[in-house]
């Protein structure tokens, strides 16, 4: 037996050794070398007629020893008469415990369910009290519980025992975690039944209250409040200790009463009051059972009886109810009569109503809709059929029935009714009865329920049209309207909503919330402050506008007469400011100005939609924006940082913000400065522990040879450590399924003393106690269904984490060796205002984006509003900004200073831990510093490589956190290597090594980290980079004056996903909705600063290539031409809104890298302050954009190639139109421009002569600019769409490697075509006559087969689909070398199966016995050295698991039968044993049953399974799959319950992937690819939802292996899951009508960027039966399809063979 427990452990030996007689082991090593001392421990005799054990323990012997003697025992020799008894202090001795039996295991005599049993039998002799033993029994069903999880152990029942030893259990009832109840004791008259109700209530009480006792929560009695009464509340929080636990339970009772006599009437259940076998309660609800409700209860009853009563229990008394109904205390009694009936309960707006209906049937008819349905007062059914039911099932018989007409059914135990919920006619209901003999039921079916409105957010601001607040229920703004729709309000956003209208109704100057202890809430007291007479008159009209269109600011958007007032009130504003005297103290009426617009509570400081600063950003917004909207816009612009801190009352303030209050952009929140760390920088934290855990492992793998090597994290100066927990939580999450990496955490700390939120967590006594303080700190799910449960996480972090805590004062400013160091700088309370003119401006797009400014000062760091480098502002912020921050700068002490101009609250501090720091550095892989107030200099200035910061999603250069080393000896070891291979002069490599640092840290800090597990080419390739980035700041010299800044576009277009940012950046090609390749490696920017106050910019992207061959220079070409075609169109040639946006993201891209490149001495600094005068400019839309560099002849773009022994040359020529220059390097020069700046060659650069071919020279000479020729426009919306290329061209042009072409030995009597497509033909054009084709095999039409078909029921799919799988069948004639084609067909409903349908296409059906083995061993290269049978039971093991939502315990059950299924066919790891006959999934089956007979879903699925033979059991009858697949074949699933249907694909899918790669890449000719198959999935929802690894990796690899995938579902959304969007793996689509189709899936088809996203709503909102969008390569058409019944008469190949179908 395992006792983890030391304790346990100890007393258990020693109680043993009381009992037994000392023995000394010896000789068990006999026969062998092997030195031996002899073991002392004991032997225990039971009986005279059994053998003694031997007693061994864990701790006195090494688990070799004790497995040689648990070997010795039992077998002949010298301990053949012994048995042994192990003791262990671990579960992790598995060659101990798999072969021994555990005595607290399934049928041991310690096992707690045979422990309770025994209990049980002890009641009757121990207790003479009934009520005592029914207390007793309640008990041990709580430790039932903890059996059923597998948590329980003996010393579970130590409370149990006492009581039993104690023959009663009074005063003991706190050891049985309940309150004492005297009122058992005394005369009180309590049946049985209503004995049971108060233990458990008693159970329940004393669990909640314990929680909240044992929690840090300071104000318990506002949780205790929840549900006892006031008194009993305070009593209980104030209780000091423990003592709280000797209350008795009746004073709780009547607590609880006396709080729910107060609480709104509350629904608690529906029950029988006689319940029966044949007598069963369908109950579904509308509404909220605590307040109001529409309840609908069915009483399923099949017996004769005539007397059946429902009972309504509430949580407090009912008081009177009208005849026949009976009310007893807080139930309501409901006699069921024959007709249905209906009632009601409570009054006002908490009532509760009833619609009762008794049937004569089981509750089977209500399977499928017991959570959809309701009943009207007539009794009848109505059914609201969700969006993903395809059919739906009444009755449980095995025979199903379709409805018949007219539409009735009778009832009957043996048959099952089965609807399909589509309808042809498109009717929205589907009416039918049920005769159910004594009676007839109707039931309607309501199919295509419109979605209900979603609520209206801060989000949506600004809004397009005006809305009004609508009262209800005595609650302001409870809905909104804008005159035709009603919407919902966010309850978050509401309380803003109703102080806006507030300040309008009451036209104040501001608002101050004062805590009403009476009422406990708030009162609003507006005041109405004196101001400058100009301000309170524009500010009024603001007002008197409002109160006449009867709105609010947040709810209405800008008409020319609003504007008119918001420009007035902010002159007014500016003015009044402006006037204020200087040298003096401000007057009562200018300090005013503070306030004006503002709502303060005491705590925090509000600026409202009135406040001008606030007004003034508005509209701005407005006048930027023009009333367009654009992606990003809303995260990025944000008024937060305006004012960077502020003094209100003489307290320093800073901007406060949180989740949801992030989306209120019309409202600022300031806190007192002193707070806690804000939300907002927790989440940073949170995702910062994680993400930095993650990548250090796979960053550092070798460090790591197995799960239990930690990874050591130390945390320094977090004054709250929650959100350090939680990203480790959130960690444990992601890599449960593979093992949780051993976690070693220190935390340095100012006070010992101080609880950490980890101890808080140790020191709970409650699993529920724990996971309610980690939702309580933001940990949304604990468990996945599936995959692990709340217990199973909470069990990993105290059994995989160790925890230490230091005393930072204690530890001489050193902290300990570990990976990752998370530093928290201290940075002071200290505020001052000195001028803002010193600290640069960090104001954006005319002051739309902020953030802090920061100055470095003799030491010491200053943080706040910067005004140095503006110049002629314009706008409304600008001027506004600085007045306001100089204002509050004058606020303290209410304005009695001296008011003094440019000047603001500034944050002072100077760093005085550097010996700490020193330490954390030379101590810690990876330093992360969490929310650094300081700039990034600050880093650099310390001679540290920056690995990482933040991808905040902004503009600017504030980082949320910044990731540093010290520690790159290993990266100079990887670069020494590569730099030897050419023999260059060693003296050189310091400076080599220097400058490959520098501009790693200046372009992306990642790609260093990255070398280290990546080939020698990667390698390379990241230095030619850096290479390159030398190459062209001389290069481009040839442009006189010109400053020259490299960016690395990887960050910014993320084209691959490959270096692990999110694929939705700012100007990511996700973003911008770019199909096909692009280059994503280096952006030149040139600025002109000859007018700093107009400075020009220049943009040159440069593709890199590193390879073997000049042959991908092309390709690079190609690559940069799409990248520069992108900047034409989105920064060049517009000035919309979105593009402001992507000029200011560029522009401080520009700046950020240049203070980078100052700051690693690569740029001087004359630069630097050329590039730093031209800020503001730059900032703020105020430079020009030229597409052409002044010295034409370079062209627009470059590739740069640095391949084997290559002769240098320049040349400039067309590709695509565009005029790109191709620079070619030898790749031992790549080495020497980083070696020797010096080097000759990069001085030829600038003289050497550019060859220029003629088109290229005609371009550039254009006085028209270079124009981009668009294709010919055949498309219904004028779309053009680049076809998405192989993204694994970068590993292809370093590695020089090809796929070896497998050739078919299939022979044929069909001529091979060369040069000719399959052509499918899909439609024709909508309106015309032009054929629409699908080339699936063309690789320059498109680059994979895929293919979604999407539609609603009767839209046409099926027809479509039918006729795609018809033409495929007849094309196999025109693949390459006229291979024939696959098509399997995985039939859902039974579409495919028709004998007309099969004869057409000579296609085969199959329902049963299915010609091959999920078992087969498939062998090739990838698996050499593995542990295949291993591999393949795991595959097939995580099929069952995600088809029927099975546990990890299951699945490693079910892997392990499969492993022994092998073992016993002779099968192992041994690779010579791969080729024994393998074993079939009927002995797996049977193997399941010998070895388990437990009843959970695993069980079942093997129970359903033997009552199919899905596979065939004759091995001699597999075929491969490949061979078999060689036309059209159809597995029909109609027979299959759904989860057994999903099994069938993914097994099938898994032997399929398997074969496939086998085969390896399927052969190319003249541009086309060999087809070997293609999958049809119908109803692929139910596929994609569940992840398969096999599916997965077909759709996404299938196209280089000539497999395509056909996927026919209802919604596009269908095809993004919670692991994976599978629209990027699809890139031909056939759209029908779709029910609420939204932008966002619009977008994930067509890009977000594409400007004909509503065009395409509306073409698929109106489209009708065979209407459809087609996407297929560049074109995006609207079509007619080509349905199946039309292909067969038109098409000669059917028509010939006579096929007709109706």
């Amino acid at each position: 037996m395992v006792v983890e427990n030391e304790k346990h452990r100890k007393g258990i030996l020693d109680a043993l050794k009381e009992k037994s007689e000392p023995i000394t082991i010896n000789g068990i090593y006999e026969g062998s070398d092997v030195e031996e001392e002899g073991y002392r421990t004991y032997a225990f005799k039971i009986a005279t007629d059994l053998p003694k054990l031997i007693i061994g323990d864990d701790c006195s012997a090494n688990e070799d020893y004790l497995t040689t003697l648990r070997n010795s025992v039992g077998q002949q020799g010298k301990y053949e008469n012994f048995g042994i008894l192990y003791i262990l202090s671990k579960s992790i001795l598995s060659s101990l415990i798999t072969a021994s039996m555990n005595l607290e295991g399934q049928g041991g005599p310690l096992h707690p369910k045979y422990i309770v049993e025994r209990i049980k039998k002890d009641f009757d002799i121990k207790l003479f009290k009934d009520v005592e033993k029914i207390y007793l029994k309640k008990h041990l069903e709580s430790v039932s519980e903890l059996i059923s999880d597998g948590t329980a152990n003996m010393f579970d029942f130590e409370s149990t025992m006492t009581v039993l030893g104690a023959e009663s259990m009074s005063g003991l009832f706190n050891s049985l975690e309940m309150f004492e109840d005297r009122a058992i004791y005394g005369t009180a008259n309590i049946s049985d039944k209503e004995m049971e109700e108060r233990a458990e209530k008693n159970k329940t009480l004393y669990s909640r209250i314990s929680a909240i006792m044992n929690d840090d929560e300071d104000d318990k009695s506002k949780e205790l409040e929840k549900f006892l009464d006031e008194k009993s509340s305070k009593k209980i929080a104030r209780s000091k200790e423990d003592s709280w636990k000797r209350t008795d339970i009746q004073e709780l009772l009547d607590s609880v009463e006396r709080k729910a006599s107060t609480d709104n009437l509350y629904l608690q259940d529906v029950t029988l009051t006689n319940p029966m076998g044949d007598v069963e309660i369908v109950w579904n609800y509308t509404g909220k059972l605590g307040k109001a409700s529409k309840n609908y209860i069915v009483i399923c009853d099949q017996t004769t009886s005539e007397h059946q009563e429902v009972i309504l229990t509430f949580n407090k008394n009912v008081g009177v109810v009208p005849k026949p109904f009976r009310s007893n205390g807080h139930k309501v009694i409901v006699p069921i009569l024959e007709k249905p009936i209906t009632c009601q309960v409570g009054l006002y707006d908490n009532h509760h109503d009833f619609y009762i209906l008794r049937l004569p049937c089981d509750s089977s008819l209500f399977k499928e809709i017991r959570n959809c349905f309701s009943l009207n007062k007539k009794g009848e059914i109505l059914v609201k059929v969700p969006d993903e039911y395809l059919t739906l099932s009444f009755g449980k018989g095995e025979s199903e029935v379709a409805l018949a007409t007219p539409p009735k059914w009778v009832w009957s135990e043996n048959e099952k009714l089965v609807i399909p919920v589509e309808s042809e006619d498109e009717h929205d209901t589907i009416e039918f009865f049920v005769d159910l003999g004594k009676m007839t039921q109707k039931i309607t079916l309501k199919l295509n329920v419109a979605k209900p409105v979603p609520p209206l957010g801060p989000d949506a601001f600004p809004l397009k049209t005006i809305h009004k607040g609508i009262e209800r229920d005595g609650v302001s703004f409870k809905k909104v309207t804008d005159g035709e729709i009603e919407r919902g309000v966010f309850g978050y956003w509401r309380p803003f909503l109703e102080w806006e209208q507030m300040f309008v109704e009451n036209s104040c100057i501001a608002v101050e919330l004062e805590y009403n202890e009476l009422t406990q809430q708030y009162d609003s007291i507006p005041l109405q402050l004196n101001v400058d007479y100009k301000v309170r008159e524009t500010l009024t009209a603001i007002y008197q506008y409002f109160e006449q269109k009867e709105t609010i600011p947040s709810l209405c958007p800008l008409d020319d007469e609003l504007r008119k007032l918001y420009k007035n009130y902010c002159d007014a504003v500016v003015n009044a400011i402006a006037s204020i005297p200087v040298g003096q103290s401000m007057s009562k009426h200018a300090h005013n100005l503070t306030r004006l617009g503002t709502l303060y509570n005491g705590d925090k400081f509000y600026l409202s939609p009135f406040h001008p600063i606030m007004v003034a950003y508005v509209l701005e917004y407005d006048l930027q924006s023009n009333g367009e909207d654009a992606s990003y816009a809303k995260k990025l612009l944000t008024p937060f940082y305006l004012i960077p801190y502020l003094t209100y009352k003489s307290t320093p303030m800073r901007p406060y913000s949180n989740n949801q209050l992030e989306d209120i952009r019309n409202w600022l929140i300031f806190e007192k400065a002193d707070s806690k760390q804000q939300e907002r920088a927790n989440d940073v934290t949170t995702n910062m522990v994680k993400g930095k855990m993650q990548e250090f492992i796979k960053n550092f793998e070798y460090l790591f040879q197995n799960k239990e090597c930690p990874i050591v994290i130390s945390a320094i100066g977090l004054s709250d450590d929650s959100n350090l927990i939680k990203g480790i939580v959130e960690f444990i999450k992601i890599q449960y399924s593979k093992g949780v990496q051993r976690i070693e955490l220190h935390e340095y700390v100012d006070d010992i003393k101080d609880e950490t939120f980890f101890e808080k967590l140790n020191r709970l006594d409650s699993l529920d106690s724990i996971e309610r303080d980690l939702k309580a700190i933001g940990i949304d799910k604990l468990d996945l269904k599936g995959e692990y449960t709340s217990q199973d996480i909470i069990h990993q972090l105290f059994t995989r984490m160790s925890f230490y805590k230091h005393d930072i004062n204690k530890c001489n400013n050193e902290i300990a060796y570990c990976h990752i160091a998370f530093y928290q700088m201290n940075t002071g309370s200290e505020y001052v205002t000195p001028s803002t003119n010193e600290t640069r401006t960090e104001l954006a797009m005319n002051g739309l984006i902020s953030i802090p400014s920061t100055l470095q000062k003799d030491g010491v760091y200053y943080i706040g509003f910067g005004t140095k480098g503006v110049k002629n502002p314009e706008g409304f912020i600008h001027q506004m900004s600085i007045a306001y921050n100089n204002i509050y700068g004058n606020e303290k002490n209410e304005g009695s200073n001296t008011y003094s101009l440019s000047t603001g609250v500034t944050k002072k501090f100077a760093f005085k831990h550097s010996q700490l720091l020193d330490s954390i550095y030379r101590n810690a892989n990876w330093v992360t510093f969490l929310n650094p107030e300081v700039d990034i200099n600050f880093f650099y200035q310390q001679d540290l490589y920056v690995v990482h910061y933040t991808d905040q999603v902004s503009i600017n250069a504030k980082y949320d956190s910044i990731t540093v080393t010290k520690h790159i000896g290993l990266y100079e070891n990887l670069l020494r290597k590569s730099y030897e291979k050419y023999a260059l002069s060693q003296l050189l490599f310091p400076q080599f090594n220097e400058t490959m640092k520098n501009y790693f840290n200046c372009l992306n800090g990642s790609w260093m980290l990255r070398l280290v597990n990546q080939t020698e080419g990667k390698v390379r390739e990241k230095m030619s980079l850096v290479a390159t980035s030398i190459v062209m700041e001389r290069f481009l010299q040839r442009n006189t004056g010109l400053i020259w800044v490299p960016i690395s576009l990887d960050e910014i277009l993320r084209v691959t996903g490959e270096i692990g940012l999110k694929m939705d950046g700012i100007f990511s090609k996700k973003t911008l909705g770019v199909k096909g390749v692009m280059s994503d490696d280096l952006l030149m920017i040139g600025l002109d600063a000859t007018d700093t106050n107009n400075p020009t910019l220049y943009f040159y992207p440069i593709e890199v290539k590193a390879s073997n061959s000049i042959s991908f220079a092309d390709k690079g070409a190609k690559q940069v031409c799409r990248t520069w075609k992108q900047f034409k169109e989105h920064l060049f040639t517009k000035d919309d809104f979105e593009t402001k946006i992507y000029r200011t993201f560029f522009a401080s891209q520009f700046l950020a890298n240049a203070e980078k490149l100052s700051a690693n001495n690569l740029m001087n600094i004359t630069n630097y302050n050329t590039v730093e005068s031209c800020r503001f400019a730059l900032l703020n839309l105020k430079w020009n954009i030229q597409e052409i560099l002044p010295l034409k002849k370079m062209g627009v773009a470059a590739v740069v190639s640095f391949y084997g022994t290559a002769t240098r040359s320049m040349t400039t020529r067309l590709t695509e139109g565009i005029p790109i220059c191709e620079i070619h390097f030898s790749e031992r020069e790549c080495f020497e421009f980083v070696a020797d700046p010096s080097n000759a060659v990069l001085g030829s650069l600038q003289d050497d002569d550019i060859i220029v071919d003629n088109d290229a020279q005609t371009v550039l000479s254009s006085s028209e600019g270079i124009t981009i020729q668009q294709e010919e426009q055949k498309s219904l919306f004028e779309q053009n769409l680049e076809d998405d290329e192989n993204n694994d061209e970068k590993d292809n042009n370093i590695k020089n490697t090809t796929q070896p072409q497998i050739k078919s030995e299939e022979t044929t009597t069909i001529m091979p075509s060369r040069g000719k497509p399959i052509q499918i033909v899909v439609g024709s054009v909508k309106g015309g006559t032009q054929k629409i084709i699908f080339e699936p095999n063309n690789t320059q039409m498109v680059s994979h087969p895929n293919m979604g078909i999407i539609g609603t029921m009767g839209t046409g799919k099926t027809q479509f689909a039918r006729s795609v799988i018809a033409q495929f069948a007849k094309e196999s004639c025109h693949n390459v070398d006229g291979r024939p084609m696959g098509l399997l067909v995985f039939d859902y409903k039974g579409d495919y199966k028709d004998q007309d349908f099969l004869d057409a296409v000579d296609g085969t059906s199959y329902k049963f016995n299915y010609p091959f083995n999920p078992l087969k061993l498939v062998v090739n290269d990838e698996v050499e050295g593995m542990n295949l049978p291993a591999i393949t039971a795991d595959r097939i093991a995580d099929s069952f698991a995600k088809a029927y939502g099975l546990g990890l315990k299951q699945q490693s059950n079910i892997k392990q039968i499969i492993i022994d299924t092998y073992a016993e066919a002779g099968i192992t790891r041994d690779p010579s044993t791969w080729q024994n006959a393998v074993p079939t999934m009927e002995q797996v089956i049977e193997k399941y049953f010998e070895t388990y007979d437990a009843n959970d879903k695993a069980y079942a699925l093997f129970d359903k399974l033997r009552d199919y033979t899905i596979f065939t059991s004759d091995t001699t009858k597999c075929v491969s799959m490949f061979e078999w697949l060689d036309s059209v074949r159809v597995i029909d699933l109609t027979l299959y319950p759904d989860d057994t249907k999903k099994v069938i694909v993914s097994l099938i899918l898994d032997l399929f992937y398997a074969e496939m790669r086998q085969l390896g890449a399927s052969k190319q000719l003249d541009g086309f690819r060999e087809l070997r198959a293609i999958i049809l999935v119908d109803e692929a929802h139910n596929f994609l939802k569940k992840d398969f690894y096999s599916f997965r990796n077909i759709i996404s690899e299938g196209r280089m292996f000539g497999v395509g995938m056909i996927l026919s579902t209802q919604n596009i959304s269908d095809f993004k899951t919670s692991k994976e969007d599978y629209s990027q793996f699809v890139l031909s689509w056939i759209i029908h009508h779709v029910n609420s189709i939204s932008k966002t899936e619009i977008s994930c088809i067509f890009g977000a960027s594409d400007t004909n996203s509503d065009r395409y709503m509306e073409y698929i909102n109106k489209a009708k039966i065979f209407e459809s969008i087609c996407k297929i390569g560049q074109r995006v058409c609207g079509i007619r399809d080509l349905p199946y019944f039309e292909l067969i008469k038109e098409d000669k190949r059917f028509a010939a063979e006579g096929q007709t179908e109706q």
